[in-house]
């Protein structure tokens, strides 16, 4: 059986940033990765800051020693509503005042962007991280599932106990 092809790879951006002056708040009706409560959730690792054209959020973390941050994307990926304004978010936290001195984050591989963009965006560094492969689960495992992953779910089936539950 073929290997199946990387859907998508996620890359590692990042970007050092100019300092100057902008502000932000999260856009209306985000979810999931984007929210504002996740962001919020991650505060043990940095201050969340929204970025408020695109509707992301990054985390703001000091830097030991220094009266300078940092930032990076929430994890495990940054996601935003609205890609095309990602440029426009970066060129304002650059300019300010409290601007960090550098962004790395992953960005989500299903966002709504490509690799020329996110070099426009992080002129940095642009990078591969990961390769991940997406399933269409509307085919049968065997399709796509390795032997060796069947064989390995079928040993740990024998040892464990596995109760259905109906849905809510």
């Amino acid at each position: 059986m073929p290997a199946p092809s990387p859907a998508q790879v996620e890359p590692l951006v990042t970007a050092t940033l100019d300092q100057g002056a902008g502000e932000a708040a999260a856009a209306a009706g985000a979810t999931g990765y984007m929210h504002r409560a996740y962001a919020e959730s991650l505060s043990e690792f940095g201050a969340p800051r929204p970025l408020a054209q695109s509707g992301g959020w990054v985390l703001e973390r000091g830097i030991e020693g220094s009266p300078h941050a940092d930032a990076m994307g929430c994890y495990p990926m940054f996601s935003c509503p609205d890609w095309s304004r990602l440029r426009a978010d970066l060129d304002d936290l650059g300019r300010a005042a409290n601007a960090p001195v550098s962004l790395a984050l992953v960005a989500d591989p299903f966002g709504d962007h490509d690799e020329a963009y996110l070099k426009e965006c992080f002129g940095d560094v642009v990078a591969p991280f990961k390769q991940h492969f997406v399933a269409d689960l509307g085919r049968e495992p065997a399709e796509f599932v390795h032997a060796h992953h069947r064989r390995n779910a079928r040993r740990a089936a024998r040892e464990v106990e596995v109760e259905e539950c109906a849905r809510a």
